[in-house]
């Protein structure tokens, strides 16, 4: 049996969307937690690039993700740079936001970073719910995950990560009700 609740939900940790899960927009997501508390839980998508094109100019032409469905007019920003005033610390090598500066560290490639318009949000208690009902897989996050480009394959990739006894997964359709 597949062990499904190994790690518990927290900042630093990422959700990776169990096959089973039908929303189109949560489809084969991974998300890297941001908060979790009492109060909800906050989390950036890190594998739905979305079309650049449509923001020229505004984030100084970077790969923009989309972070979640809410507040998609809202822009985060995760990096490598600890040297940034203001900046939140999320796991070992991966910052939130800082100083507006992080943009131009990022668009120089001085630093590893992403920008995300919108999160995903949970209110109290909701993502522990969703976690019960085996909508999500939790594992700890490393930042080459988190800075990784090639997005597409992220899900594939960390799914192949957890074992053997995870590929199964690999075998689903997009939509499961094609089974």
């Amino acid at each position: 049996m597949i062990p499904w609740h190994t790690f518990k939900p927290e900042q630093g940790k990422l959700l990776l969307a169990e096959p089973t899960l039908n929303d189109p927009i949560f489809s084969r997501a991974v998300i890297l937690l941001i908060s979790h508390d009492e109060m909800g839980s906050m989390g950036l998508m890190l594998n739905k690039p979305l079309d650049s094109s449509k923001y020229d100019g505004m984030l100084l032409n970077n790969s923009i993700f989309m972070g979640g469905p809410v507040s998609n007019n809202e822009v985060y920003i995760l990096h490598n740079k600890a040297s940034h005033t203001g900046a939140e610390v999320i796991l070992d090598g991966v910052y939130l936001n800082g100083e507006e500066s992080i943009l131009e560290h990022i668009t120089n490639q001085e630093s590893e970073g992403k920008i995300f318009l919108g999160y995903c949000g949970w209110s109290e208690g909701q993502l522990d719910a969703e976690v019960s009902e085996r909508s999500w897989i939790i594992l700890p996050a490393q930042s080459m995950w988190v800075f990784k480009q090639l997005t597409e394959n992220l899900w594939h990739d960390l799914i192949k990560h957890l074992g053997d006894k995870y590929h199964e997964f690999l075998k689903y359709p997009l939509d499961v009700r094609w089974n």
